[in-house]
């Protein structure tokens, strides 16, 4: 799933931004790896483009599809697309073209801290008008925002990405198993709220309701595993004090209520052992209905539509029980990006733009089950209320519960954070962490124990990882 494939090239971008001065504090953004000069789109001139993505099979297919739309309606433009399913593959291409990067490619979001400060990418701000930036999500413009004074990612004047999709959260439930469990064991239980979201106390206790419930003899978990970022985040709690990440926050009662919630549900027995959280198999035990809820993401969407045989839907994460808290989610997200030495800079932009901006990508995108609009009005629109989507492709039903994940335009009780480690130059601070928390899962340790004896290692490896920006 889409998941597991961002994190296992996030380290293998990792790697490759060691190499070549990628080393970026080495290089930093006053180097030459090209211009930021504004360059205007010449219909009469012709185009040649390097394009570098990654996905499955079917995604691939996707793309080349939108390309050869792009194409046909610029017709000066002729695009070189190239994509890799297998990310070792991929990840030893770029090393190959470190110093000669493709016009156009991917950024994700864990490694877009380094890529902003290298001086290797385009500016967007300058091909962006008003109306196109407030069309689209303001997190999906703002995430790739960096102040170059400050070194912090979200704000500034520099917007050195755009958005391939915004990925939010979400519990997943098998609609069919609940209502069977609830008629069969005759429960007095009613279906989740999509628009109310319940608080720690009250999920624990919702899950108690099916906990050792069984289907023909096969003996259902409730709940596959639990997000930590989420139950930090809904917790009123943070990995830092603020978005510059320089400073450690988890040494809070709020974090550490939070963190002993996740390991409380599998200690229960309400919840899988939290290795199941990177096992990759819990989509395979959630379609087999072993699990009656699990996580999952907008870019899930078309996989569940293929390999499931009930209906599904989502609900918002849970908000915790400390004063202030509401639901969050994290997004996660990935950029179009172009290199600064592009020498056919003004059609690199316009093909990221068209790909990222434009109605009928956001359409076909989100009529695949690929992603959610990133066009907001589409999403809040078209998209929830199933305009061209019909049988299984209406599924789920609650799809408003992405839209406030997002939509920061209203004042409800759920909202999107980015993961912690999109704030920091790498995740060594953030892997480091969550390996202490191994006998936390186990219940061997509290949270406070850990977290108390940790507290000053984690700082310093925020100190290093800060450093590394120089």
């Amino acid at each position: 799933m889409k998941k597991t494939l961002r994190a296992t090239i996030g380290v293998a971008v990792a790697a490759i931004l060691s190499l070549s001065c990628l080393t970026m504090t080495a290089c930093g953004v006053g180097d030459n790896f090209g211009s930021q000069e504004y360059e205007a789109f010449d219909p009469d001139k012709q185009y040649q483009l390097d394009f570098l993505g990654w996905g499955s099979v079917a995604e691939q297919r996707n793309f080349q599809y939108m390309i050869n739309q792009f194409m046909k309606e610029n017709p000066n433009v002729k695009v070189f697309y190239n994509a890799i399913s297998d990310t070792t593959t991929y990840s030893q291409n770029l090393i190959n073209r470190a110093n000669n990067l493709p016009d156009v490619f991917y950024v994700p979001d864990w490694d877009y801290i380094k890529w902003a400060d290298s001086g290797r990418l385009v500016d967007f701000e300058k091909y962006l008008d008003e109306e196109e930036i407030n069309q689209m999500w303001q997190k999906s413009i703002d995430i790739f925002r960096y102040d170059e004074a400050t070194k912090t990612v979200g704000t500034g004047d520099k917007i050195y990405g755009l958005p391939k999709d915004l990925g939010p959260l979400a519990l997943v439930y098998n609609k069919d198993l609940m209502v069977k469990l609830i008629d069969d064991y005759d429960l007095d239980v009613e279906l989740p709220s999509a628009t109310e979201p319940m608080t720690f106390t009250e999920f624990t206790a919702y899950l108690e309701n099916f906990k050792g419930l069984k289907v023909d003899k096969e003996t259902v978990i409730p709940l596959a595993y639990y997000d930590v970022q989420s139950a930090v985040y809904s917790n009123n709690a943070n990995f830092y004090t603020d978005d510059s990440a320089t400073t450690s926050a988890i040494d809070t009662d709020n974090f550490i209520d939070a963190i002993q919630f996740v390991a409380d549900l599998s200690t229960k027995g309400l919840a899988a052992e939290y290795s199941e959280a990177s096992s990759g198999s819990s989509f395979s035990k959630f379609a087999s209905n072993t699990y009656l809820f699990t996580w999952m993401g907008p870019w899930d969407i078309a996989t569940f539509w293929e390999g499931l045989s009930f209906e599904f839907d989502v609900i918002p994460a849970p908000k915790g029980d400390a004063e202030g808290a509401r639901s969050c989610a994290p997004i996660g997200t990935v950029a179009y990006g172009v290199s600064a030495a592009s020498q056919n800079k003004a059609a690199a932009v316009r093909l990221a733009k068209y790909l990222a901006c434009s109605e009928d990508c956001a359409k076909y995108n989100y009529k695949l089950g690929q992603a959610m609009p990133n066009i907001k009005d589409m999403a809040k629109n078209d998209w929830i209320n199933n305009v061209e989507l019909a049988g299984v492709k209406q599924y789920p039903q609650s799809k408003q519960v992405f839209v406030s994940v997002v939509d920061d335009e209203t004042d409800d009780d759920i909202y999107g954070k980015s993961r912690p480690y999109y704030y920091t130059y790498d995740k060594n601070a953030y892997n480091k962490l969550m390996d202490q928390f191994n006998t936390v899962w186990s219940g061997l340790k509290t949270a406070r124990e850990v977290i108390t004896g940790y507290a000053s290692t984690y700082q310093s490896e925020l100190t290093k990882t800060r450093n590394q920006l120089g």
